[in-house]
């Protein structure tokens, strides 16, 4: 597992995810094909990798918002976020449609599986309007349940916590 503190490299905008997972102050969001951009610790070239985990502690508060949703959280401990992001999720759904999530947290932390796959081009779950499917669909809903998740994004939920489904 590949580890990487507060990155800056990332651009969700084009990824997809399907749930977001919360327990006490941290929140992680399990994307396939996020987009890296050039200042990347992995290669020159700006690209997507296939499987990766976003997570978030020491969250102070959230917001979730769609056409039709708003979800606000507040962690009712006291923690002093030093960082705001606004980040973009979904996409996996019927609709193809998503969320905007700002997140309000202290650290910020990219997991990566040790087998996972980079690509200069975009890693599709399934069939969309434009793009055709490019993965196994199998793989990608464990990947989505948390089934085969790393222990350390595991531990991290700690069997006690919540899902939004975007």
């Amino acid at each position: 597992m590949k580890e990487f503190h507060n990155p800056s490299f990332i651009n969700t905008s084009e990824a997809f995810s399907l749930s977001v997972f919360i327990s006490n102050d941290t929140l992680i969001i399990p994307f396939i094909g996020l987009n890296i951009m050039l200042n990347n610790p992995f290669t020159a070239t700006e690209g997507y990798l296939d499987f990766s985990y976003y997570i978030f502690e020491k969250v102070s508060s959230f917001r979730v918002e769609s056409e039709s949703t708003k979800i606000i959280g507040k962690h009712s401990q006291e923690s002093n976020p030093i960082r705001t992001e606004n980040i973009i999720v979904g996409g996996f759904n019927e609709e193809f449609s998503g969320a905007e999530i700002e997140i309000m947290f202290s650290n910020s932390f990219l997991f990566l599986p040790d087998d996972v796959k980079y690509s200069k081009f975009p890693f599709v779950p399934k069939d969309y309007p434009l793009m055709e499917a490019n993965m196994n669909m199998h793989n990608v809903h464990i990947f989505f349940s948390l089934v085969d998740a790393p222990d350390i994004v595991k531990n991290k939920l700690a069997n006690n916590y919540w899902t939004i489904t975007v």
